[in-house]
């Protein structure tokens, strides 16, 4: 990655599905961003233990796009992921956001939208993860990290804040809604948030 910041945050399921292959695949990307002392967030979809390993299917084309540094970030999602994201996956999965470079861990959407993405009645759905921890080190930095959803959402900024963050990070994906007031609704809550709290905040939105 040829950006001069140290932390480049990308939108929420900006990859449709991230495996143990996607860690191989983009291996050469992240080693480079390893040595340069970066790190990247992006936000993705992670099949469970339980889901049927066929279920899935894998598409590199995000993965090729963001090879690609003069890629505008936009062009990273295909149309086969908004279609993806239209349906639905098929298998259980976690909402997640990946950190990969200098810092490697990833953190769990504890929220998902009901019925759109987390519904009990299915098997194919996001999973909860309301106890899950929002925060993590970065850089030096206490990250708190709302995932879509729990932009809008009192809990979640609660236990996070819990945690004594010292910068907000709000991923989302508002292509779904593109049209309606909903971004803004998002955008103007992560302010209201961060100002509450007395946090810098960053905004990584696929619309």
């Amino acid at each position: 990655m040829s950006a001069p910041a140290t932390v480049i945050v990308f939108p929420e399921t900006v990859v449709p599905t991230w495996t143990p292959a996607t860690d191989a695949f983009w291996q050469q990307t992240l080693d480079r961003l390893r040595s340069s002392g970066k790190t990247i967030l992006v936000g993705a979809l992670t099949p469970t233990p339980s889901s049927v390993r066929g279920s899935a299917q894998y598409d590199f084309s995000a993965e090729l796009a963001a090879l690609t540094d003069t890629t505008p970030i936009p062009k990273i999602i295909p149309v086969s992921a908004k279609a993806e994201r239209k349906i639905g996956p098929a298998f259980a999965y976690d909402n997640i956001v990946i950190l990969r470079g200098a810092e490697t861990r990833s953190i769990k959407q504890r929220i998902p939208v009901p019925i759109g993405m987390w519904n009990p009645l299915r098997t194919a759905s996001a999973r909860l993860n309301i106890s899950g921890t929002g925060v993590v080190e970065l850089h030096g930095e206490r990250a708190a990290i709302l995932i879509c959803y729990e932009q809008l959402l009192t809990w979640p900024v609660l236990a996070s804040m819990a945690e004594h963050p010292t910068v907000l990070i709000a991923v989302a994906n508002d292509h779904w809604v593109t049209g309606t007031p909903i971004p803004q609704f998002q955008l103007a809550a992560v302010r209201a948030w961060a100002r509450l709290f007395g946090l810098p905040y960053l905004s990584a939105v696929n619309r």
